[in-house]
């Protein structure tokens, strides 16, 4: 199941976002079985229940970002083509359906929804299980 962050204007109002991240199971899986490999504990990311939705406040937007600044680190700096590799054919996936710009574009979006709510106290960062 995909989860989908979004920034909301007040909590009980889930249709007032306009910016929106996906985070697809490809990714999540990838992230699941590969968690060791990452700088940062990414288990605030990989531990989402994806049926239910998760309202984030101060430290843990703060907790997020660092966990994608840890993961656009990483995925710059480390060489994970063999893991890429290795999920992809576990799952039978084409190198269009998943690759290592994927989780960077995920990540790179979600740090970027989150700094949004560092600097506007009156957003709330969301993400929406299906």
């Amino acid at each position: 199941m995909g989860i989908t962050f979004g920034l909301l204007k007040d909590r009980g109002d889930l249709e007032s976002s306009n910016i929106w991240v996906i985070f697809n199971d490809n990714i999540r899986e990838f992230l699941s079985l590969n968690k060791n490999v990452f700088t940062e504990n990414i288990d605030m990311l990989t531990n989402l229940d994806p049926y239910d939705n998760k309202y984030y406040y101060s430290e843990e937007v703060l907790e997020l970002f660092r966990i994608c600044v840890g993961l656009i680190k990483d995925l710059s700096d480390k060489d994970l083509r063999h893991l890429i590799l290795d999920f992809r054919n576990k799952y039978g996936l084409y190198e269009h359906e998943f690759d290592m710009n994927d989780i960077l574009e995920f990540a790179i979006s979600l740090k970027m929804i989150c700094e949004l709510t560092i600097f506007n106290k009156h957003k709330i960062l969301v993400a929406i299980g299906d």
